[in-house]
């Protein structure tokens, strides 16, 4: 029968062969019947064994990491081996979700390198330290290429700059959880832990959680190439509170963070007086601090009625010393003033007739402005002195309530109302300078500005805005 079967097949072959045009039944006018058959047979193992190949070079990025894996250490491992390894459920590695991977998901991802991170490297007899440090390099690189193909991130010229902050957070999320499980007793992590995981975890949504934006990370990496200086300096903060508990590697996710690039906006201008805010927040923070008095940075004075903040803000009415001080200073009388609030501002540097931007600070939706608060608007920068008495021309004719309570001040005589300490003065002048140097093109001055913003930011970062 099966004889009967290749014969008759051969035949349909023959047939369909002469149906074709003249030029093309030449190629087959010194092939037989069987003959013509066995080609097509083979043709068609040709095309089998290249798509069985094709979809055998296209693993998914979890196979990939496996064998990886198995190329560095002394045997091969199955996925619900490492599985187990890692101290959670022998399928994890298999579950259809983790391996295809869904939009957006961070957590997911950022937990799947922690738990990759948190292998115990002697239990798996890696060949060399070279091959452990291979590994560990590889499955970061191929977890952040299979969030780049599911476009969480974005295949354009921030590329690097992506890897560099994925590979920083990642382990800053070990780090946390290297110190938590040696701080804690598995009482304790037991609590800790989100979900129905069998182990605890410092995860990506906690870490969120933890640096208090009112929008997660995700929703910020949604919008922005790079976390924000400031949330980079919170997260630097909690690496440091954590640092007696795991030391080498909450040090080492502290320097990749601070490798993660602050990248700068086309406005030079607008981005100027973004990094040199908390530098002018954390100088008059300290200066008050050695004299005793209390401030706070970033006020959100008005929650919950608006999220609008100030800048730096000085209890009055509590603090003795201080109301001494500024009703010499100021020579006025400040018994029925409950704060002093304080706005650091460029003016307009293209002329005088836009200086009136100045004064939307004075929105009634802000409420800077009330019976019992002092605004004092601090110039610094590059202005002309004429903005004084412009800005005061502009005042007079606005209809606003409480405008005897409004000062324009100069950064430095600002300074003088506190404090007459001349090393202090001479380094606020130095401030002051490099933010006028950056103004004019200096990308050296701007280079140190920046570095003094991330320093400020930490600093900030490490204390209470209400109790500094």
């Amino acid at each position: 029968m099966r004889i009967l079967y290749l014969i008759s097949k051969a035949k349909c072959l023959s047939k369909l062969s002469k149906n074709i045009n003249q030029k093309s039944a030449g190629l087959f006018k010194n092939i037989s019947p069987l003959g013509l058959m066995k080609s097509q047979n083979n043709k068609f193992l040709e095309i089998f064994t290249m798509n069985f190949n094709k979809k055998q070079y296209e693993k998914g990025y979890i196979s990939k990491i496996i064998e990886l894996l198995n190329n560095s250490i002394t045997c091969n491992i199955s996925a619900r081996a490492i599985s187990l390894f890692m101290s959670l459920n022998r399928n994890y590695l298999s579950d259809k979700q983790l391996r295809e991977g869904k939009y957006e998901q961070y957590n997911k991802f950022f937990a799947l390198a922690t738990n990759f991170l948190l292998l115990n490297r002697f239990n798996l007899n890696f060949r060399s330290d070279t091959h452990y440090k291979k590994f560990i390099a590889g499955t970061i690189d191929i977890i952040f290429q299979e969030m780049v193909r599911k476009g969480i991130y974005s295949e354009d010229e921030s590329l690097n700059i992506q890897k560099t902050q994925f590979k920083a957070l990642v382990y800053t999320l070990y780090a946390i959880t290297k110190a938590m499980t040696n701080k804690y007793s598995q009482n304790k992590l037991d609590e800790l832990r989100s979900g129905k995981s069998k182990k605890f975890l410092y995860t990506w949504n906690k870490l969120s959680y933890d640096i208090g934006g009112v929008e997660t990370l995700s929703q910020t990496l949604k919008h922005e190439t790079v976390v924000t200086p400031e949330k980079i300096a919170l997260i630097k903060s909690i690496l440091e509170n954590n640092k007696p508990f795991a030391f080498e590697e909450c040090t080492y996710a502290m320097d990749l963070v601070g490798e993660i690039p602050r990248l700068r906006y086309s406005d030079r201008a607008a981005y100027i007086g973004s990094v040199s805010h908390p530098v002018l927040e954390n100088f008059f923070r300290e200066m008050w601090l050695n004299m005793n008095i209390l401030s706070q940075h970033e006020d959100e004075f008005n929650k919950p009625r608006s999220n609008h903040r100030i800048d730096s803000s000085l209890e009055i009415k509590t603090q003795i010393q201080l109301k001494g001080l500024l009703e010499f200073s100021l020579n006025i009388d400040l018994r029925n003033y409950e704060k002093m609030f304080i706005d650091y501002t460029i003016p307009s540097l293209i002329s005088l007739k836009q200086i009136g931007g100045v004064l939307s600070k004075l929105s009634p939706d802000k409420h800077y402005l009330a019976n019992d608060l002092l605004l004092v608007i601090v110039f610094y920068g590059y202005y002309n002195n004429k903005v004084f008495e412009a800005l005061q021309d502009l005042l007079n004719d606005l209809n606003i309530p409480f405008k005897c309570n409004i000062r324009f001040m100069d950064l430095i005589d600002f300074a003088k109302l506190f404090n007459f300490n001349p090393e202090d003065i001479q380094l606020l002048e130095n401030i002051n300078q490099i933010i006028q140097e950056a103004f004019l093109g200096d990308d050296e001055a701007l280079d140190t500005l920046e570095k003094q913003s991330c320093s400020a930011l930490y600093k900030l970062s490490k204390t209470d805005k209400g109790k500094s």
